[in-house]
């Protein structure tokens, strides 16, 4: 038998909400100016970043990464994922100018 989120949570909605999180980041991106949303939206990770979340992933995989490898490839995880969520909340913004 499935439940439905009111059944399993009385007074909760069906719809998901959005993050405390996301509400930061489009509050923030909000406050830019047009041309600064616009760079954000184009932001992409470098290219040398990208390349060390590859090289510490693999070690991930291969039970090779040292503890400090790890805590600096989760933060770096991390890191990306949060400017990824800015840059296409900045996309969205710059797509409704």
């Amino acid at each position: 038998m499935v439940n439905t989120v009111q059944e399993l949570h009385p007074g909760k909605s069906a719809v998901p909400e959005v993050s405390e999180t996301e509400r930061l980041l489009r509050d923030f991106v909000g406050s830019l100016e047009p041309g600064s949303r616009r760079r954000l939206a184009e932001y992409r990770i470098p290219q040398g970043a990208q390349e060390l979340l590859d090289e510490w992933a693999e070690k991930n995989r291969e039970g090779e990464i040292t503890a400090s490898e790890l805590a600096d490839y989760e933060g770096l995880v991390a890191a990306c994922s949060h400017l990824a969520a800015i840059a296409a909340i900045a996309r969205a913004c710059s797509d409704g100018e």
